[in-house]
């Protein structure tokens, strides 16, 4: 009898038993189970792809995530950053400042993306007058491990909207083909069913910029008119992997519970794939369970959070 298998989504080790004349019997393989049922199972290895037979399996076990490296999480945060840059950047010792006109916390913070960037008095003041001169407050973008927050003895920074930074293969979660309308630009139809952006001044522009990459906006049409829509965009890490940063997800009220919010992600990972996409990451604010639940059961798991610490505009310029 075959043994039990576990949820996708899951890293596992599988042994199992190699053809007749092999030079051995048995063999291991590690990874992100991707499919079980009763043909066998796929396992997403550091080589590509291995299926298992059900009948070929000996033992498969679930073995803890591989641990996360402070330059990985760097790495997923480049691209993040330059999947929403905002309307305006500079590099401030060692921090991507961004300001995108207010619209969305990614947009209007910065983000540590050197190994160097601290939060030293010198470095807040500088941050602090950037902002203040655009008239926002200074919001200091603060992933896990990669960043220290404000000393103590500075001016009060408010700290809140943990958020949980979701990874996943792109060839686990991708779809057979994108039937999405997609367009390199947010129509007025994507605009409506993202009200926003679509009632700020500034919203399409914030939505359709991107720093050394390629933006997919898509559409799930039903009868003629938008019911979901999702953003894909596609920038490179440091490491030179391609990743997809899916977001803006909105599914129609009368249209929810139908499965349109699995169907967003997984053909909008099929456009992102046909582009060179490795990797897809989501944005999730850490009390948003409901869609926690649905991207994990989709197989992504949490790589790192991160918060933002921000101090009010009529101290942004005086900070240090």
């Amino acid at each position: 009898m075959p043994p039990p298998l576990p949820t996708v989504g899951a890293r596992v080790v599988v042994r199992h038993r190699l053809p007749s004349g092999s030079s051995h019997k048995l063999t291991d393989v590690v990874g992100r189970l991707t499919a079980a049922g009763s043909g066998g199972v796929v396992v997403e290895s550091r080589n590509g792809p291995v299926q298992v037979a059900l009948d070929l399996i000996v033992a498969i076990k679930v073995i803890p995530e591989r641990p996360i490296r402070n330059r990985d999480i760097r790495n997923a945060e480049y691209a993040a950053a330059h999947g929403w840059p905002g309307l305006e950047q500079q590099w401030v010792d060692g921090w991507l400042a961004r300001a995108g006109d207010g619209l969305s916390n990614r947009a209007n913070s910065a983000v540590p993306l050197e190994p160097g960037a601290s939060t030293s008095p010198a470095t807040l003041q500088r941050l602090a007058q950037w902002y203040a001169e655009r008239n926002l407050p200074a919001k200091l973008h603060m992933p896990d491990r990669i960043a220290v927050l404000p000393p103590s003895d500075q001016p009060t920074w408010a700290v809140d909207q943990e958020t949980v930074f979701l990874t996943a293969s792109i060839d686990q979660i991708v779809a057979p083909d994108c039937t999405l309308a997609v367009s390199d630009v947010p129509t007025r139809e994507w605009l409506a069913m993202y009200p926003r952006a679509a009632e700020h001044r500034s919203g399409a522009a914030v939505l359709g910029a991107v720093l050394d990459g390629e933006l997919g906006f898509g559409s799930l049409i039903r009868d003629g008119r938008p019911v979901g829509i999702v953003r894909a965009a596609l920038t490179t890490a440091l490491d030179k992997q391609v990743w997809a940063g899916l977001s803006s997800i909105e599914v129609a009220t009368a249209h929810r519970r139908q499965g349109h919010g699995e169907l967003l992600v997984r053909q909008m990972a099929a456009w992102s794939a046909a582009r060179g996409a490795t990797r897809a990451y989501l944005q999730v604010v850490a009390t948003n369970e409901s869609a926690l639940r649905l991207y994990g059961r989709l197989g992504f798991t949490e790589q790192h959070r991160y918060r933002y610490a921000t101090t009010p505009p009529k101290m942004s310029a005086t900070v240090g």
